[in-house]
């Protein structure tokens, strides 16, 4: 199960195989980790850290 549909099945009140996870993480975090572990961007790091929440913005 990838992090979207674990997502989706918490919010549809059913068992997902994993309870989801959320991290939320720090601008300032984000850059620290970013540059001691050489992943170069914010989604490697959550992929890394196993977040499974995703910040969504309208246009």
């Amino acid at each position: 199960m990838n992090s979207r549909e674990r997502v989706l099945t918490t919010f549809d009140h059913r068992e997902p195989d994993r309870v989801p996870m959320w991290h939320g993480l720090s601008k300032l975090f984000i850059a620290k980790a970013n540059a001691e572990l050489g992943l170069g961007n914010e989604e490697a790091l959550r992929v890394r850290l196993g977040d499974d929440f995703r910040r969504v913005f309208a246009r």
